[in-house]
């Protein structure tokens, strides 16, 4: 044999000896056909947080004025507006100063632990209610300021006191010695 006839069996003799290697055909199955889906059914929707009564808010009522508590007193029988000294007993000494200036009664006192006063000699009463307006510049701690009333002389009086510091004491002075209720 010649070679080209050799190397030509040859060839053929592998390719033969290949295709005896290869796996015999087997039937391919058929694609699997698509599974029906289910239709979704309706399910309840979870409520985390339900819903609870709420009350009835209550109905608000509308405030009114505080009613006026005077009733029963009588006409003004008394009014100072200090523009003029009329009756009150004015004073000034190197310590104290009683004044009345641009429509305000003055007391001032220099002295520590001091007692300073004045009465309009011609505002005398039997039972009164009084307002008073008040402006205190120079009050502070245990210092005070009031209102005498039924004032019969120095050592006979009813004392309404207001400290600068917020107490209020009502003293009654029998015999220059006062008292409290």
């Amino acid at each position: 044999m010649h070679t080209s006839q050799r190397l030509l069996f040859c060839l053929f003799t592998c390719l033969l000896g290949l295709t005896a290697c290869l796996p015999l055909a087997t039937a391919t199955a058929p694609p699997p056909s698509p599974t029906p889906t289910a239709s979704p059914t309706a399910t309840a929707t979870p409520v985390w947080f339900p819903p609870t009564a709420t009350p009835t808010p209550l109905a608000l009522s509308t405030p009114s004025p505080t009613p006026e508590w005077l009733t029963g007193i009588g006409e003004l029988i008394w009014q100072d507006d200090f523009s003029e000294t009329g009756g009150w007993a004015l004073l000034e000494t190197a310590t104290n100063t009683i004044a009345i200036n641009d429509n305000h009664l003055t007391l001032a006192l220099a002295q520590p632990k001091g007692y300073l006063y004045t009465v309009d000699s011609s505002a005398i009463f039997g039972n009164f209610y009084a307002e008073i307006t008040a402006e205190t510049t120079l009050c502070s701690g245990g210092d005070q300021f009031g209102l005498l009333i039924r004032f019969q002389s120095p050592a006979n009086f009813y004392r309404y006191g207001i400290s600068c510091d917020g107490q209020v004491r009502l003293d009654r002075v029998l015999s220059g010695a006062p008292s409290s209720p």
